[in-house]
């Protein structure tokens, strides 16, 4: 029986896509099934996902942008579980393991939230991640974020919603949380750290074209959460609230760790 389903979305990112990939194939078992997702790279990458052959599924059809895309990976997955990682990310060892034993000991869960670190494109540790205590009504007021890299949930949840709202191109993830949380879903939160999340320039994360929709989205869940808009004052105390929580414990707490660890910057695990 197939535990977990791992997406793969990727364009034109065959950069980064080897180190993403091997960091996943190199854990598969008979209970995970890998899937990747390209809509049409023309720089490489589509030749080296077909070079695996039967041990991962792929899916070539077009799509409307990395929710949509996500969405056309999960149809053709069997798992009781989904994860997914984008192509500029990696998936540490021994991660795979910890998702399935996590699901051995929580089997009321719905949504596991393991940590990782935030890296830059040569894999120089920035900072410490994770969710904590996630519920709709905190990440709308700031006191949590999402951590998709760390996210592993129930594939009966996800199709609860029919999947990601293609339509958010800036945190599809984020609202499907949300909507799972205001539907009651089981969130749990998690030691291990298990991936890398990669950020840079030109990223989705890293660009700043994208700030002014995912202002947009937030205040729209934020909506959704507390049937209404939010006010003046509930943006204030959100960006507080944001930058304390930053500044108290991914800063303060985790500063002397992330400069050990950059002492020992790699250009790749597995070397």
């Amino acid at each position: 029986m197939i535990k977990i389903s791992i997406v793969t979305i990727s364009f034109n990112q065959f950069k980064f896509l080897k180190d993403c990939m091997t960091s996943v194939i190199s854990q598969i078992t008979e209970e995970i099934e890998y899937i990747v997702v390209d809509p049409g790279s023309n720089d490489g990458s589509r030749e080296y996902i077909q070079s695996y052959g039967s041990k991962i599924k792929t899916v070539f059809d077009l799509d409307s942008g990395p929710s949509d895309g996500l969405n056309n990976g999960f149809s053709k997955a069997n798992g009781q579980y989904y994860y997914f990682l984008n192509s500029d990310d990696i998936l540490l060892p021994g991660a795979v393991n910890s998702m399935l034993l996590a699901i051995k000991n929580n089997i009321s869960a719905d949504v596991f939230c393991f940590r990782g670190y935030l890296v830059d494109e040569d894999l120089f540790h920035l900072r410490y991640m994770r969710t904590f205590n996630f519920s709709a009504k905190r990440f709308c007021r700031g006191n949590t974020s999402i951590f998709q890299q760390g996210l592993l949930f129930s594939s009966f949840r996800f199709k609860q919603f029919g999947g990601f709202n293609k339509d958010n191109k800036t945190c599809w993830d984020a609202e499907l949380a949300v909507k799972m949380s205001l539907r009651g879903a089981q969130f749990i939160d998690m030691p291990e750290i298990i991936s890398y999340f990669r950020i840079y320039s030109t990223s989705i994360t890293g660009s700043a074209n994208n700030l002014i929709e995912n202002s947009k989205n937030k205040n729209r869940l934020f909506k959704l959460t507390f049937n209404k808009k939010p006010s003046l004052f509930n943006k204030f105390i959100y960006h507080i609230v944001k930058f304390e929580k930053y500044f108290y414990f991914d800063y303060l707490t985790k500063y002397l760790h992330l400069k050990i660890m950059n002492l020992k910057k790699k250009s790749s695990i597995w070397s």
